[in-house]
């Protein structure tokens, strides 16, 4: 689980990341990224239904994401707010470590590690 202070949860700063944050583009990612005021980076993950109409695969995927960035934590290099966009291709990763290769090249090409 990650820390409630590493959580990004409120909407007024979802939609603030969505609208002026720099982003970050993979075939099965989207990364949007905007600096906070805050001595630690916030994250949150936002996956609909278009990757899969199942639950359970969605929450695991977004289980496997949590684990990546909590142990990616700290490696960032400032504190940023963090929103990953999980896109349908993401269903072609069968694996974790796949899902972790991933998320390290999409946080690599936004210059964050």
């Amino acid at each position: 689980m990650i820390r409630r202070a590493n959580r990004l949860h409120l909407s007024q700063d979802i939609a603030r990341v969505l609208r002026y944050g720099k982003s970050s583009v993979n075939s099965s990612l989207t990364l949007k990224v905007l600096a906070n005021q805050q001595a630690q980076a916030r994250f949150t993950i936002i996956i609909s239904t278009k990757v899969s109409k199942k639950a359970v695969v969605r929450n695991k995927i977004k289980r496997w994401l949590r684990e990546v960035i909590k142990q990616e934590m700290e490696l960032l290099k400032s504190a940023n707010d963090l929103v990953i966009i999980v896109k349908p291709g993401i269903k072609e990763l069968k694996d974790y470590l796949a899902v972790k290769e991933v998320v390290i090249e999409v946080l690599a090409k936004a210059k964050l590690l």
